[in-house]
């Protein structure tokens, strides 16, 4: 049995002071819970690692107490290394791939890598799929994809569109241009030798939409982003600025900068940026379905370094097929790439969510850049004993598909000790930031910041999912040391399903909706009754409100910082068009599934705090008289952050909370000693060392610089 080491048990019952303004005076932490809330539900551990384990460079725990311990070896040492370089006069797959005579391709690498070797590959553009025919045996004897240092290495999933493009002669006078100017409509024949095998022009995004046993398909094909699966899957780029897929020829007519494709896959039109001859511009197009993936499946021990890979025409999950996939594989470090322009996944590392494997995960996914991705950044499905650090993800899931619940900048299913730390992640159109999803174990997610999600899913009891989504969680699972901001329409940290989870130390501010909304009802996974929601030591400040909780009598909030609302007719302007949509969907679609929330309206939701079992929405001292947040306070806190330059001006008048201590590892300094995210041994709210009583402006940009 694993050690219970969660934020909430004092093993010693060591009182630290607070230094400064403090509130009321410390208590017992056994005074503020009940037992019911430190009872989880048996942990499954799973198997072994292979090989030796150690520590990570800069340690990291686990919410049950223990160690995160990797599996990779301290120093790669390689057999043989194989060089690519497509610029070198005589380079050629029939060469030995040696400096002297290299490999044109990257893919002839692939086919005669042997475990313990790796291939180094020098700059150029490279367009293939690249699909490694064996994988290593064990952490000594991996096969190793790496960028040479200091090459810029791009692989892509598309090819140069040499053809002839044609004035359809069909014009439009759209919105924007004057009466007398008009758009011009341009087609070309696609050339068959482009596409082998697969063609995503003529692939729908989603052929397996009946496939999915609770989807109702009138309830599917009346939502207005039904139209996005049933779009081809194939990207294009003019100059390399991306086109945007139009569904009609009548929608194509009113957008610059548009393509369709006939249902044959072999016809385009088009319509171009500034309206120009498309014959004087270069144009790009997906012919390949991913752009590093082996076919053959359960390939492990793998890395892929320094490369910029793009432009992918892959299919909607399930299966989850990225960009870059490691196709059932276990034991893969992915690093130092740039990922970008995938239809819809960048990168899955679990086993696609198309069944369970006796062993399963042991990924590293760190310092990568992952952006602009229509889907989903990062993807596994299951996803065990993985680490994911100091990645930058972007503008992912454009697709205006979140109802479909897959749509993040990263989500994973069924996480059994599972580290997310230290990533920044800004712009989620559509979806989550991290959405952890369906009998999460030993998961934590720290110190990673959050900017601009714009998650609104209506199938949710409440609009929008949140910045951190943990959705039927088993727990132990632990959130802390986070930065959320700017969620334009949705909550800060929301839990649905679920529970036995600590939410700390996390700095929570200008969340249209809710800074943290708990649902833990029962039910899911089977088995689980919810409960044991632990709220504490945290900073919320001019979010829609602060908290909703389910109110299950083990749940618990307390010593946190409230910095103001913004109410919930403040989130409705943030919304505009949408509100009106949100309150209905509210009012007509889900009250008859969550008959105990039926007062669950945005208009009506007055208060700074929602107690949802009893349909309560309370002021600060109604909800401290519901045995809430006794020893929280309210400050005067102002609060800016730039998203351009992540940075964050702020600071806060007024009482402190003088809150508990919890474990050490809690506290472990893994950031630089001088940054302000250290948070060593720090007893304050929020995720800082330091709360100003005057402006300081800090960095909010969590990753620590390359460890090579």
């Amino acid at each position: 049995m694993r050690l219970r080491s969660i934020l909430f048990i004092l093993t010693l019952m060591i009182m630290i002071p607070v230094t400064g303004i403090t509130g009321s005076s410390q208590e017992n932490m056994t005074d503020v819970l009940s037992e019911d809330a430190l009872s989880y539900p048996p942990y499954q551990a799973g198997p072994p690692v292979t090989g030796a384990l150690r520590s990570l460079p800069d340690r990291g725990f686990l919410p049950d107490g223990t160690e995160f311990l990797t599996w990779e070896p301290e120093t790669y040492i390689f057999t043989h290394t194989y060089v690519v370089n497509q610029a070198h006069p005589d380079a050629s797959d029939t060469n030995p791939g040696t400096a002297e005579r290299p490999f044109l391709t990257i893919s002839q690498a692939a086919r005669v890598l042997q475990p313990g070797e790796r291939v180094v590959v020098e700059s150029g553009t490279y367009r293939e799929w690249v699909s490694p025919a064996r994988g290593g045996t064990d952490p000594q004897h991996m096969i190793s994809y790496e960028a040479a240092p200091g090459a810029n290495v791009i692989i892509k999933g598309s090819d140069i569109l040499d053809a002839e493009w044609i004035d359809t002669g069909i014009q439009s006078t759209t919105a924007g241009y004057p009466d007398t100017e008009t758009r011009k409509v341009w087609m070309t024949r696609l050339p068959r030798e482009l596409f082998i095998g697969y063609n995503p022009f003529a692939c729908i995004n989603y052929p397996q939409v009946n496939e999915i046993g609770f989807w109702d398909m009138k309830t599917v094909f009346a939502h207005h982003g039904s139209l996005l699966l049933l779009r081809s899957r194939g990207l294009v780029f003019q100059d390399g600025r991306p086109l945007e897929q139009a569904d009609t020829q009548s929608d194509l007519m009113g957008k610059e900068g548009a393509f369709r494709a006939d249902m044959n896959g072999l016809t385009l039109y088009i319509t171009t940026f500034g309206d120009i001859n498309p014959n004087e511009a270069v144009w790009e197009i997906t012919t390949r379905e991913q752009v590093f993936a082996p076919d053959e499946q359960e390939l492990h021990y793998i890395r892929v370094k320094g490369f910029t890979m793009e432009h992918a025409g892959n299919g909607f999950p399930f299966p989850q097929r990225g960009l870059l996939s490691a196709t059932l594989g276990t034991h893969w470090v992915i690093e130092d790439n740039i990922i970008r322009w995938a239809n819809s996944i960048g990168v899955d590392i679990g086993m696609q969510g198309t069944r369970m494997a006796a062993d399963y995960g042991h990924q590293i996914v760190r310092r990568n850049t992952i952006s602009d991705c229509g889907i989903c950044g990062i993807a596994g499905a299951p996803l065990r004993n993985s680490l994911i650090e100091d990645n930058l993800l972007c503008r992912n899931a454009w697709l205006d598909t979140e109802w479909m619940a897959e749509c993040a900048a990263m989500k994973f299913h069924w996480c059994v000790d599972l580290l997310i730390r230290r990533n920044l992640i800004i712009d989620v159109p559509h979806g989550a930031g991290i959405y952890a999803d369906c009998q999460n174990q030993n998961v934590r997610i720290s110190r990673n910041t959050v900017i601009g999600c714009g998650s609104m899913n209506t199938n949710a009891p409440g609009p929008g999912h949140g910045a951190i989504y943990l959705e039927a969680t088993s727990g132990p699972a632990m959130v802390d040391h986070n930065i959320i901001w700017g969620s334009t329409k949705t909550n800060g940290i929301y839990g649905y399903y679920g529970g036995h989870t600590v939410i700390a130390h996390n700095l929570i501010g200008q969340c249209a909706a809710g800074g943290i909304v708990m649902v833990d009802e029962s039910g899911r996974p089977e088995g689980n009754l919810g409960g044991g929601m632990n709220i504490q030591n945290n900073i919320l400040v001019n979010n829609g409100w602060n908290i909703d909780l389910y109110g299950k009598l083990n749940n618990a909030s307390d010593y946190n910082l409230f910095g103001g609302t913004a109410g919930p007719e403040a989130a409705l302007k943030v919304w505009e068009s949408d509100a009106e949509n949100v309150i209905a969907v509210l009012k007509e679609k889900r009250m008859s599934l969550y008959s105990k929330w039926s007062h669950y309206d945005f208009k009506a939701a007055g208060g700074a705090f929602n107690l949802l079992k009893n349909e309560k929405q309370l002021t600060f001292a109604q909800w401290q008289d519901n045995g809430m947040d006794t020893h929280s306070t309210e400050a005067n806190i102002t609060a800016e952050l730039n998203p351009d330059t992540l940075e964050l001006t702020w600071a806060a008048e007024g009482l402190l909370p003088a809150c508990l201590p919890a474990d050490s590892f809690l506290y472990a300094d893994d950031m630089d000693e001088e940054n302000e995210l250290s948070g060593r041994y720090t007893v304050l709210p929020g995720p800082f060392r330091l709360i100003p009583q005057t402006p300081v402006t800090v960095s909010v940009d969590p990753r620590k610089p390359d460890r090579q």
